[in-house]
Order: C-alpha cells, then sequence, then structure tokens
C-alpha cells in the first residue's frame, strides 16, 4: 500500500494543505492524518471518501490511478506481502523431516531393579 501511501501524501500536498488543516476540514487531529497517511489500508470506506472530497477529488479517480499504475509497470504493492512470506516460512518448517537422531543404547533405558 506504499502508492496509497504516497498518493494521499501527495494528494494532500498538491492541494496545498498541511495535516492540520485537511485534519480541520473533515474534523482530525493532524496526528491522526499523520498516521493515516502512514497506514492508508486503515482507513475506513467513508472517511477515505470524506478524505478525498475535501482534497477535490473522489474515490473512483483515486482508485484509477492505482489502475494505471498496473498498466504501466509499477509495483503498487501488496500490504499481505509480509504476512504471505511468513505463512510460506511456517509450511517450510512444518513441513520439514524430523530431525535424525541416534536411538539411545537399550542399557541406558533400563531401570534398576531393588
Amino acid at each position: 500500500m506504499k502508492n496509497a501511501e504516497k498518493s494521499l501524501r501527495r494528494l494532500r500536498e498538491a492541494a496545498e494543505l498541511t495535516q492540520e488543516k485537511l485534519g480541520e476540514r473533515i474534523g482530525m487531529t493532524q496526528s491522526q492524518i499523520s498516521q493515516y497517511e502512514d497506514r492508508p489500508e486503515d482507513i475506513p470506506y467513508g472517511l477515505l471518501n470524506e478524505w478525498l472530497e475535501a482534497l477535490g477529488t473522489n474515490i473512483g479517480a483515486f482508485h484509477s490511478e492505482f489502475e494505471e499504475n498496473e498498466k504501466s509497470g509499477i509495483d503498487v504493492g501488496d500490504p499481505y506481502s509480509e504476512l504471505r512470506q511468513s505463512l510460506k516460512l511456517l509450511k517450510g518448517y512444518l513441513n520439514m523431516p524430523p530431525p535424525k537422531m541416534p536411538l539411545p543404547k537399550m542399557e541406558a533405558l533400563a531401570l534398576p531393579i531393588w
């Protein structure tokens, strides 16, 4: 989602708004604006719509930018790539054969009889 992050920030900057000014328009703090710019995948749809309208655009235009990036070969990112990589590593670990360990000698297992 890095491109969304860059796009939200770029759109705000193109509108010549600070995070604080955008926050005032949509009833948020500068800190909240910063957090959503850093993690755009966390923005609820309704808030994203309000956010984009405050910047003079809409969901359709915002979404078409990503489609255009895909056509041009620009990697738009994958918010689940790290999770998929971790799951792949875990699957590989779980599918590993158990380590070969020498069997203990029977004398070592014998219990003393009293």
